[in-house]
């Protein structure tokens, strides 16, 4: 899939990616898998839903030149329908919020008066799991006795604790599933916990 063109401003503005709700993923190009008859995330992101965010709303490629900002206030997108008449192609106002279409070469004109898009010299990817949301997660006791005295084991090395560690979760998440390991990315990342 062909890049957004939100992205080539990578390091000069903050550049998010919608997150898909019910996954707390981002979205991803599905595939037929043959053998389960489901369809499963291919590893290739969805370029669409990249934007620019910025402290009143988000700033969204329409087509071509023309870009779309999403402003999150309705004072805030009355003054900049003022202030920016003239160089505004289109414009929606909802209850509280609004949205403006204009050209990119007024894009830095529009961004700074949204907040400024905080401005970052790092290229960070707009998929990053640095974005994503997560929650503090509390191993239950009965479970945590039985990881403490696995990882009390000083003889091994981190190969063999790691390969441990992996079947000890493995046998309490997904005694009889057999695709462990794309089960349990998957589910942690839509209870918002962190894997490593």
């Amino acid at each position: 899939m062909a890049v957004n063109p939100v992205e080539k401003y990578k390091g000069v503005y903050r550049i998010r990616c919608e997150i898909d709700q019910n996954t707390n993923d981002y979205p991803r190009e599905l595939k037929l898998d043959k053998k389960s008859g489901e369809l499963r995330p291919t590893g290739e992101y969805i370029h669409e839903d990249v934007y620019i965010e910025t402290k009143y709303g988000k700033v969204y490629w329409v087509d071509r030149q023309t870009y779309e900002a999403w402003i999150n206030s309705g004072k805030k997108f009355g003054n900049m329908c003022r202030k920016f008449k003239k160089i505004i192609i289109s414009k929606m106002e909802g209850e509280g919020e609004g949205t403006i279409r204009f050209k990119e070469s007024d894009l830095d004109a529009i961004v700074q008066e949204m907040g400024g898009g905080y401005i970052t010299k790092i290229k960070d990817s707009p998929f990053s799991d640095k974005n994503l949301e997560y929650d503090n997660y509390e191993i239950p006791k009965k479970d945590k006795k039985l990881l403490s005295d696995v990882a009390e084991k000083n003889s091994w090395n981190m190969h063999t604790y790691t390969k441990v560690y992996d079947a000890f979760a493995q046998s309490i998440l997904y005694p009889k599933k057999e695709d462990y390991k794309y089960l349990l990315h998957r589910d942690c990342r839509k209870e918002k916990l962190k894997v490593k």
